[in-house]
């Protein structure tokens, strides 16, 4: 069933989640943010490909205002001014990716594109879904995402080779482990492992550093198996309903996949949706805050010392933390949000200054904007924003909305940096979202939901902007970006006739929900690429990654048989019961 629109802004700013309003139920809407599809990213660093960076210059506006949290403090903000430019920036590793040059991946109004493998991932058990991907230099693929089978296809060797389960905390979704996968550039699966604890753990993001480590965050229960000397070792999360006892968590994992090298919680919210990694291998991990926690983080008194925002207005905040890349510390940390109310999702990406951008949507009216014309207010309801912060996390050097008079949400991976500009991709149910001059598409296409992709200056002015939709309804995920400005994302679709180019895997819908694959060039005129992944069961695309070389990656789930496998490392369904979707996970590789 379909929610309405006021319904899906209660959801999404009581819930973070959108779910219901584009037939993308990943799982209930007491999820505190987590239905549909996702990955996207960018980061500056360099080695695995999921996100893309590049930062342009900007002149920022000075101001300050100051706002009462819930506790009475007040809390003090100041926009600070940037005069510096920034350079394109390869991104790593991120689920969206990052890298890309137009001479890598060709001038073609339409990119012949051939799928190399596509497969499923899961075991008989129960359900899988994936969330994210990497692609690294040798054209290998990391995998992210999560499982309830006891028998996922783990290999010898693994950093946790045993599935957990029994601890008691969860809710009504049971138990579950995080599975992280990598596969060889033909799709031969070289290695697969668990890491979890007795309760309910799951990946949303995955990078991979310079060296070639394995970074994931997500949610996780108490007895996740933290190690010592990092940052927070104890949980403090608190009870998100379906899902038991939650915090987020982080963690370094060895890139043979058989040791854990650091893990810990993150506390303050239940998960982390995104992160992204700098040259340096610090990570800035996107932060939100839901009430009930267990207790205070040790670090976030002395994270938000120096900090634009250092407390909340409310119980619904959005914000950012740097963490080093060995664990061992929160560097810093800021909140981001009005005097209304910010999601539970934020998405964020960092450019080769070391300057953190990030995205949440949200009812506040009173959010700094620095650009000119439509992004400066919020257009009604609940819109996108998105801000890019000092490298030291203490001052606001870009602001800007995004959206129309109806309300706007993303899932997962949602922003990424290229051609010198940001661009930020979600769903939308405003049919007067502006549109600009040879968009693909300037009309909403229909239903309660389409898919859309914005490109702003780094200064927060529309450049360009495009509905992607049909008939039906679309849940988007997955933006990933290129240096160059080429822009990748999936989801999944009810409509029988979005557009697929000439030589798209699979032109024609497969039936009940499918995945998609669009990509874009940097002027958001003409798809480059667009094609259906799915057949008659439930298919829905979770993450995307486009590469320097032009590889694109998507990853989600099937809930049963029919999802169109190529040069698959396990070609047919290997059971679990309907989960929303949740069936096995698949991964498609298109070269």
């Amino acid at each position: 069933m379909l929610a309405s629109p006021r319904l899906l802004r209660t959801l999404v700013l009581l819930t973070g989640s959108f779910a219901i309003a584009c037939g993308n139920t990943d799982e209930p809407a007491d999820d505190g943010g987590d239905s549909g599809s996702g990955d996207s990213g960018s980061a500056s660093q360099g080695s695995a490909t999921t996100a893309s960076s590049t930062a342009g210059s900007m002149t920022g506006a000075s101001a300050t205002d100051g706002t009462t949290a819930t506790d009475g403090t007040t809390a003090s903000t100041t926009v600070g001014s940037d005069d510096s430019s920034g350079g394109g920036s390869d991104g790593s590793s991120d689920g969206g990716s990052d890298t890309g040059s137009a001479a890598a991946c060709g001038d073609a109004v339409e990119i012949p594109y051939e799928v190399a493998f596509a497969t499923y991932l899961g075991g008989g058990a129960d359900w899988e879904h994936a969330r994210d991907a990497a692609v690294l230099p040798d054209g290998s693929v990391v995998v992210v995402g999560g499982t309830a089978s006891n028998d996922f296809p783990v290999t010898p060797g693994a950093a946790d080779g045993s599935f957990g389960g029994g601890g008691g905390a969860t809710g009504g979704h049971g138990d579950s482990d995080v599975f992280v996968a990598k596969f060889t550039s033909d799709g031969t699966l070289e290695w697969a492992t668990y890491l979890g604890g007795p309760n309910y753990d799951r990946a949303y993001a995955v990078e991979v550093d310079g060296n070639g480590d394995v970074l994931v965050s997500g949610r996780a229960g108490p007895g996740f198996p933290v190690t010592g000397g990092v940052f927070q070792t104890e949980y403090l999360g608190n009870d998100s309903g379906f899902y038991g006892l939650q915090n987020g968590f982080i963690a370094k994992i060895a890139g043979d996949g058989g040791t854990v090298t650091w893990a810990s919680y993150f506390s303050v919210g239940h998960l982390i949706r995104d992160f992204a990694i700098d040259d340096d291998g610090d990570i800035y991990a996107a932060m939100t805050y839901q009430p009930g926690a267990q207790g205070t983080a040790p670090w976030l008194g002395a994270a938000v010392a120096n900090a634009y925002q250092p407390m909340r207005h409310d119980d619904s905040e959005s914000g950012v933390a740097k963490i080093s890349g060995d664990g061992t510390q929160v560097l810093w940390a800021t909140w981001l949000g009005g005097t209304g109310a910010e999601s539970g999702i934020a998405s964020v990406r960092v450019d080769d200054q070391e300057r953190p951008y990030v995205a949440t949507f949200t009812d506040s009216t009173d959010l700094p904007t620095t650009g000119t014309g439509v992004t400066t207010s919020n257009a009604g309801g609940v819109d996108l924003y998105v801000a890019r912060l000092s490298a030291d996390g203490s001052a606001l050097e870009m602001g800007a909305y995004i959206g129309g008079s109806g309300d706007e949400y993303f899932e997962t991976h949602a922003i990424g940096l290229g051609a010198g500009d940001l661009f930020i991709g979600g769903g939308t149910a405003s049919t007067d979202l502006p549109t600009t001059p040879g968009a693909h598409q300037p009309q909403y296409g229909g239903g309660a939901m389409d898919a859309f992709v914005a490109r702003l200056t780094t200064e927060g002015t529309l450049v360009a902007a495009t509905y992607y939709g049909g008939s039906g309804n679309e849940g988007p995920d997955g933006v990933s970006v290129t240096a160059a400005g080429e822009v990748l994302f999936t989801g999944e679709t009810t409509s029988t006739d979005l557009p697929s180019t000439a030589g798209a895997y699979q032109p024609s819908f497969g039936g009940n929900r499918d995945a998609y694959a669009i990509r874009f060039g940097a002027e958001l005129d003409a798809p480059r690429y667009a094609s259906y992944f799915g057949g008659g069961a439930y298919d829905n695309g979770r993450g995307a990654t486009l590469a320097d070389d032009c590889t694109a990656v998507i990853v989600g789930a099937a809930d049963g048989a029919g999802f169109p496998t190529t040069n698959a490392w396990q070609p047919a369904f290997a059971g679990g019961p309907d989960q929303w979707g949740n069936g096995d996970a698949f991964v498609v590789v298109l070269r």
